[in-house]
This record gives C-alpha cells, structure tokens and sequence, in this order.
C-alpha cells in the first residue's frame, strides 16, 4: 500500500491547495469523471456532429435520401438510419473502431480518460473497467490507429524547425521468425553509430504549434524519406531549419525552401532560426516513450502519434480533449479488427 492510499481528507486537501490552478481543474474534471459517474462530462452529440457535418448521407452510397430506422446497439445505443435508395442501414459508427462494440460509451470514454491520464497500466485499466486485458491492447491501438490516421492531414508552414531522432528496432511480442537472437532489457544496437537497426522518427513543428512526426525509415533519413514526410504538407514559401543533414539541401532546391542549417555546436542561425522546439519534443518523447518498457516497433508509430497529441491538446481542458479523441475514435472511417493485429507492419511514412 502507497502512501497515497492512506492519505486522510485533511492531507488530501492541503496537498489539493499546493496544486496550480491548471492541476485543481484537472483533478476536478477527474473527480468527476470518477466519483460522480453520470453523463454530464460527456459530449455524445460531438461525433454525430462531426461525421455529418455537411447533412446526413448515406455511408455506403451517398445518398441524402434516408430516414431515422431505429436505435441499435447492445452497448453503445445510436441512431440508425435507412437509405432509401440502396436500402442499407447504418449509424455513425459504420466502419469505426467503434463499430459493432458491445461495451457502452461510457466505458470508452472512461478507458480514453484513464489513457489520457498516465501512469495507467493496461493490467490495471482491465482490472478497473473490468474488461479483459487483450481487449485494453487492442482497444489502446484501435484508438491510436484512428488518431494517427486523423492527424495525417495536419500541415505545417512558415518557419519550419524538423529534425530526427533514432529509436531501437524492437520485436517485442514476436515469438516466432525473429531475423536474430531476442535481446533482453531492450539490449544494444551492435553497430556503432545510426544504423539500419535503428527506426527514424522525422519531426516538424513551426512556431504555431502544429506537429508532423512519423516513422520514416530504417537507418539515417535520405531525400526519399523526406520527400515522403513532407509530401503535401509543408506550405509554399516555409523557411525549413534542419541539422547539417545532407539530405535536405537537395529537398530544398528541388521544392524551392529556403534552407538554414545549424552548425554543429551552435544554436541559432543568423542568430534568429533555430530547432530548439523540434528538440524539446525529442526529449519529450523519449521520457514518453520510457514509460511503457519498451515498444514493438509496428506499434511504435501510435505512440508517436499519442505523444504528439497530447502536446497538440495541452492548452485544452483536459475533458474537452478526452472528449475529442473519443469522437476521432468514433468517426475515422477505419475497420481495425483483432485479426488484423497479428498481421501489422510498422506504419512507415
């Protein structure tokens, strides 16, 4: 037993009173969340707002001649409706994470809550929402497959700071048809230097606080994997600050950016750009990515996609940015079944 749950209510209190007022709004929220158990913290309207932002269509033909058909669902209850012109029934569910899931709403929005809140375990979100342990695996990837699919529209533009960061190849999970001998506790690469048994991460942040962070390639970054990071979204006219990275001085006259370099050792350039930002994101990732022991490199691009969200949201109210994720996991057009899982690969760029 902790510390924490033997604390009495006059020591919870005062520690509640040291808290920022930002935490004091985090806890509120999460007290509520918790101990009052009703539906006011949760926006159910968001994602029907958001899949037929423009009318309601049909999902399988487009047609807008349809009609309410009923409420379906064992455990999330939603509107269905009936085209009259291919005669299918659908909700906005259709082809979601979501979709045909016999847990409420509730639960989903409270598993996103206690993901969103760190430090929660997949043994003790399944002890807790009492589902089984493979199910918080794959409820945790159906969500982050959405998020990363649903981010991959985001652009950048202006001053562009990107640079990359080099993670371990992992086999973690893999129990058969290994390309070499498993390491224990993560273990060492056994070359010296960026080598092709490391995964590139690419990242970019201008200075409006937009991100694009993807997986990329093995080994050091080339023209290639760049050209695939930026392809469609980059604006015209950014000035694009990197490393001494060879690769970029040909992507930049071939796309006409303008280029700043730091210098090895230095800072700033032209004492104006920099890449502190990209940087500080590196950092925060890798303490990020410390907190799970490790990461099968198929899955790593999800938790680069979680990481970047969270600091997409951290202006948000934490309530509002569960609530965001959940319609995301609602709405994104993407059938993630369990039998898929063994069948992933790493999501290159």
């Amino acid at each position: 037993m902790t510390h924490a749950d033997t604390l009495t209510f006059g020591e919870l209190t005062a520690q509640f009173t040291r808290l920022t007022t930002e935490q004091q709004k985090n806890f509120y929220d999460f007290a509520k969340a918790i101990v009052v158990g009703n539906n006011s913290y949760l926006d159910q309207n968001l994602s029907t707002e958001r899949k037929f932002s423009d009318g309601i269509k049909c999902l399988k033909c487009g047609s807008t001649n349809i009609k309410k058909h009923g409420i379906i669902g064992n455990g999330i209850r939603h509107q269905r409706y009936y085209c009259k012109d291919c005669h299918q029934t659908f909700t906005e569910l259709h082809n979601s994470p979501l979709h045909g899931t016999k847990k409420s709403l509730e639960i989903w929005y409270m598993f996103i809550f206690r993901m969103l809140t760190g430090g929660y375990s997949l043994k003790r979100l399944s002890e807790e929402l009492k589902i089984n342990i493979k199910t918080a695996f794959y409820w945790r990837h159906k969500i982050l497959y959405a998020l990363r699919d649903y981010l991959m529209t985001d652009t950048v533009g202006g001053v562009v700071e990107t640079d990359e960061t080099y993670f371990l190849q992992s086999f973690k999970g893999q129990k058969r048809g290994l390309p070499r001998p498993a390491r224990k506790r993560g273990g060492k690469a056994t070359k010296r230097g960026t080598s092709n048994e490391q995964v590139c991460v690419m990242t970019s942040t201008d200075h409006k606080g937009k991100y694009l962070a993807d997986l990329t390639c093995y080994g050091r970054a080339s023209h290639t994997s760049i050209e695939r990071f930026f392809n469609n979204r980059i604006e015209a006219n950014s000035i694009i600050v990197t490393d001494e990275h060879k690769s970029y001085l040909r992507f930049a006259k071939e796309h006409n950016f303008e280029l700043k370099q730091v210098k090895r050792g230095k800072h700033k350039v032209d004492e104006v750009y920099h890449n502190q930002n990209v940087n500080n994101f590196h950092s925060r990732l890798k303490r990020f990515m410390g907190g799970f022991n490790g990461v099968a490199t198929k899955y790593l691009g999800n938790y680069v996609t979680w990481c970047k969200f969270v600091v997409i949201m951290k202006s948000m109210r934490f309530t509002d940015y569960c609530n965001e994720l959940l319609a995301i996991t609602e709405t994104t057009e993407m059938k993630t079944r369990v039998i898929d899982f063994g069948q992933m690969t790493p999501a290159f760029i």
